[in-house]
């Protein structure tokens, strides 16, 4: 690898459609041919030095974007992070397109988070997620969520 300690892999990986790029957890991606830095995936940050993980990423060739679960910035009163963030980026410079909050549910007259798991990107291009609702609403039930496109 040329870059040996330079840029972190983190935990999870995930590869562009056709497979020439990887994406790291921590947002660092790389040309799977040679492992050479190719950017970083705009993630939610509360300082210079610390960066949420992705806990999902989907890469759609046809929209050229990215879609990715943020885990967010989760340890702020209020916050509308901790994995329930889903943000686009563009696929060529990994910039900024958009950002969705995954609003609290009606479950059993209280509304309850869900918390992303998997994203994908259907035959059309359009975003779904996999979520869990919280703790909180007693259930581990399971659910699809669509993002509305921009």
């Amino acid at each position: 690898m040329p870059y040996w300690g330079d840029y972190a892999l983190c935990g999870g990986l995930w590869f562009s459609e056709g497979g020439a790029s990887i994406y790291t957890s921590c947002g660092n991606t790389f040309q799977a041919s040679d492992m050479r830095y190719a950017g970083r995936l705009p993630l939610t940050t509360d300082s210079a030095t610390y960066y949420a993980p992705i806990t999902g990423l989907s890469h759609s060739a046809s929209r050229n974007e990215i879609a990715l679960l943020d885990a967010g910035f989760a340890g702020s009163a209020g916050s509308q992070g901790g994995d329930t963030l889903l943000r686009l980026a563009s696929a060529d410079y990994y910039a900024p397109l958009a950002t969705y909050w995954m609003q609290p549910v009606p479950v059993e007259g209280q509304f309850v988070p869900h918390h992303g798991m998997f994203v994908f990107h259907d035959a059309s291009g359009a975003k779904w997620v996999i979520s869990r609702l919280g703790a909180a609403s007693g259930s581990s039930q399971h659910f699809l969520w669509r993002a509305l496109d921009p």
